[in-house]
């Protein structure tokens, strides 16, 4: 019998699409390099969560990890790298759309290069249109904004990936993954960015330290 890993409970864990997430396969490249796996490597996706853009549905967004120990060709080693599975519901059933790291350091299914800025270079005008719903909330002196032929993609919804049993085994942790979608030539192609939540960027250390100082001086006129 499969075993059925999510990040949090859900009552409807074993009537998802386990059967399309694990038809991906293993990959055959490893940041641009060929890879090979030993014979029966299966690994265990987990269920991340579930988001909703109107015009492609409820989309489910689950995570792979790939031990490098697993590895046939290079030879085994340390560590591991992981991959995004987005399934959507479409008329003819689901469809796994499958992002890893390949030519940047965003996850995707295309090969595009140089396909994310600095979030801090969009201007703040136009930051609501490109939220589907909440922005983001992140380390903004580092953050990432995923572009598509050159145009700023729209966020969709944030993961937090905290340490646990379930995440140091099975997947990755102290990480937040952020998802992001826009239609091109006709269909949906969706795109991740993630972030260390552990620690903080300087620029967002001051930027809470001013918070305190501000906060600290209210007080002592008050």
């Amino acid at each position: 019998m499969d075993t059925h890993l999510s990040l949090e409970p859900v009552p409807d864990l074993q009537s998802l699409p386990w059967d399309c997430v694990r038809a991906v396969g293993l990959p055959t490249t490893s940041f641009g390099k060929p890879v090979e796996w030993e014979a029966g490597y299966v690994p265990q996706p987990v269920f991340i969560g579930r988001c909703t853009v109107p015009v492609c549905g409820e989309l489910l967004v689950f995570g792979v990890r790939y031990d490098f120990e697993r590895r046939t060709l290079p030879e085994p080693g340390k560590g591991y790298f992981v991959r995004y599975i987005v399934v959507q519901q479409t008329a003819e059933g689901p469809v796994a759309h499958v992002l890893g790291q390949k030519l940047s350091t965003t996850y995707q299914s295309l090969e595009e290069t140089r396909d994310s800025v600095f979030a801090s270079d969009l201007k703040k005008k136009d930051l609501p249109a490109l939220c589907l719903a909440e922005a983001p909330k992140w380390k903004a002196g580092s953050a990432q904004w995923p572009l598509l032929a050159g145009t700023p993609m729209h966020f969709v919804a944030q993961f937090a990936l905290k340490e646990s049993d379930l995440t140091r085994r099975w997947l990755t942790f102290n990480q937040s993954v952020f998802l992001f979608w826009r239609e091109h030539d006709g269909r949906a192609v969706f795109k991740i960015t993630d972030q260390e939540t552990r620690f903080q960027s300087a620029e967002d250390h001051y930027r809470a330290e001013a918070r305190r100082m501000k906060k600290s001086g209210a007080k002592t006129e008050g």
